[in-house]
């Protein structure tokens, strides 16, 4: 029946899958592992010729940290981590090796910002490598959330572990910016006319929510309670009290590359979305849910 299936989509003679640009739900992956197609994640830029470093089919794991991992680098080049303050157990990632690019043509002051003069190619992303020398991707630098209180606050990280708690959750958005305390934007799983999937109805049901659509359940208590249970649950994991997310509000529509809000690789266009809730978001520090 796998071969079948295999056959179906066209992939029964690929040796290896791999994908990139962002990380797939656990669900996804798992999937395709019971059909005997590991999914591998690989990591990397133009500017090192496409791949840096690549997780090792035989050790697949199937958790929020592997959501993030992205394996060891290559062979025959180098990988280190840059900390953007003392003390801090992530930074930029560097790597160098012959795969990196010897400059952006006819450019030589962007290429003195991109590669240092030790031969490093500076990513822009941010990570942590762990003992055994797995990279595990926790955003980009641009996009750290610096706090009112100076604390920076990677939101990818955050993100990918509030959806791991909460399945109902399609997409959320940590805000936090030159804050007091961190908020976030919620979307929830729908179907294409707006309605919740049968499965989420269920669990609605069982909390006793009447919402049967997106519209209804955005302003529903007890939906939001059970999103606020999610966040308290993932706050018990914050690795500190600066990422801690004080409150949220449900959306009544999901990010999607069709309303201007998800790249075409499904990467939220943060700025997009700040200018267009910025008066809900603003309501969160004015009128406090917690």
């Amino acid at each position: 029946m796998f071969d079948n299936i295999r056959k179906a989509i066209g992939l029964d003679q690929a040796l290896y899958l791999i994908f990139g640009a962002a990380p797939l739900a656990p669900e996804v992956r798992e999937y395709f592992a019971s059909l005997g197609m590991p999914l591998v994640n690989g990591y990397g830029m133009s500017e090192c010729s496409g791949p840096q470093s690549m997780t090792d089919p035989s050790t697949l794991k199937f958790n929020t940290e592997f959501m993030r991992e992205a394996g060891t680098a290559l062979p025959g080049t180098e990988m280190k981590i840059v900390p953007q303050a003392p003390g801090d157990s992530d930074g930029e990632i560097c790597y160098r090796g012959r795969n990196v690019f010897m400059g952006y043509y006819k450019n030589p002051a962007e290429t003195a910002k991109t590669i240092d003069k030790n031969g490093f190619l500076h990513s822009g992303d941010s990570g942590m490598i762990d003992a055994e020398g797995v990279l595990f991707i926790t955003g980009r630098l641009k996009e750290l959330l610096i706090t009112a209180a100076g604390e920076n606050v990677p939101p990818l990280l955050i993100e990918e572990t509030i959806k791991a708690e909460l399945p109902l959750i399609s997409n959320v958005m940590a805000i936090g910016d030159n804050r007091k305390y961190l908020t976030a934007l919620v979307t929830l799983k729908s179907e294409p006319d707006g309605k919740i999937p049968a499965n989420l109805l269920i669990h609605f049901e069982k909390y006793g929510s009447k919402s049967k659509t997106v519209e209804q359940a955005k302003s529903d208590p007890i939906v939001f309670k059970i999103v606020m249970e999610g966040i308290g649950r993932y706050n018990e994991k914050a690795i500190s009290r600066a990422q801690r997310i004080q409150t949220v509000t449900i959306l009544g529509e999901d990010f999607t590359t069709d309303n201007g809000l998800l790249t075409p690789t499904l990467k939220l266009k943060r700025k997009e979305v700040l200018k267009r809730y910025e008066a809900v978001i603003e309501s969160m520090y004015t009128e406090p849910k917690l």
